[in-house]
């Protein structure tokens, strides 16, 4: 039965094994039979070879036939293989399996137990720690999980923000530019009825006695300003009351 890392770390993790620990073991157990529970070792040197997720061999491969005949289940089976491999850490090897408890890390379980609980051929032993060290990228970093094993990036992550209002600002806002209307407006407004009282919300009331006087009365009805107008619509009413003036020939009379 083929299996994912997660569940075979979930199935050690299930057992007792602290999580950093199960991660490690599931390491060697993805090399040695890349998580497949039936796998048997090809052109073996001896026996028949190694058999399951950690390639049981010899002794070891015949004790876990016999552990799994007497639970009447199949070989393959992955709880087998689970309970065999903690059944094997409480007894004969208990002294390597403490090794690899006692690992302060994912990285270090992994090299430990292939170091004390694998133990392959030298060849074998020194190139899969190369591999968990994360001296052999070409392998290790995309074998196991994509990252390596090695030392993790000690580049510094990209700030993030909750919210952008938190993020520091990039440039200062450009000043809003100026209204020529406006400008060009007052100047007009103060040429054509003195103090007019430009934005007022007051509009003809505050022309010259003079000028209110002479204009007809419903002028000052028709110009009058509406209320709540913002400060341009008032100029260009007040603009408006004088160029009407104007034209009547009443704004200087």
């Amino acid at each position: 039965m083929k299996l994912t890392r997660e569940q075979v770390v979930a199935g050690l993790v299930a057992r007792g094994v602290p999580e950093h620990v199960a991660q490690g073991v599931a390491m060697n157990f993805q090399h040695e039979s890349g998580f497949d529970t039936g796998i048997q070792e090809i052109a073996p040197t001896s026996g028949r070879g190694g058999f399951g997720l950690a390639q049981w061999t010899g002794p070891r491969r015949i004790a876990l036939e016999d552990f799994a005949k007497s639970q009447g289940k199949r070989i393959d089976d992955p709880d087998v293989q689970y309970d065999f491999f903690m059944r094997e850490n409480a007894g004969p090897e208990k002294g390597a399996w403490q090794t690899v408890m006692n690992s302060p890390d994912a990285q270090t379980a992994a090299i430990n137990f292939v170091k004390n609980w694998e133990r392959p051929a030298t060849v074998n032993l020194n190139r899969r720690i190369a591999q968990y060290q994360g001296d052999s990228p070409s392998e290790g970093g995309g074998r196991f999980g994509g990252t390596g094993l090695g030392d993790p990036a000690t580049a510094a992550p990209a700030p993030t923000y909750s919210h952008p209002l938190d993020a520091p600002a990039t440039a200062a806002a450009a000043p809003a530019p100026a209204d020529p209307w406006k400008e060009n407006a007052s100047s007009l407004l103060s040429n054509l009825g003195g103090a007019a009282g430009v934005g007022s919300s007051t509009g003809v009331s505050q022309m010259p006695s003079s000028v209110r006087q002479s204009a007809p009365a419903n002028m000052t009805q028709q110009f009058a300003p509406i209320a709540d107008t913002s400060a341009q619509d008032m100029m260009r009413q007040q603009l408006a009351q004088r160029m009407a003036l104007l034209n009547a020939g009443k704004l200087f009379g």
